[in-house]
């Protein structure tokens, strides 16, 4: 695991014995959600057409 993360993030993992602690870890510290650029995503997905068809048709 620490072989594959990036250097910065390896030091934050030292202090743990296991992947699955590590990966605990990486779930709290970066797990985040962005609601308003979700919505942005949804709704720009919903407005894709090609030619008369909207998303939902192709």
């Amino acid at each position: 695991m620490l072989n594959s993360v990036h250097v910065d993030i390896v030091i934050g993992l030292r202090p743990f014995s296991s992947t699955s602690e590590m990966w605990l870890n990486l779930c709290n510290v970066y797990q985040q959600r962005n609601q308003a650029r979700e919505f942005e995503v949804e709704h720009n997905i919903a407005e894709y057409t090609q030619g008369d068809k909207d998303v939902c048709s192709f």
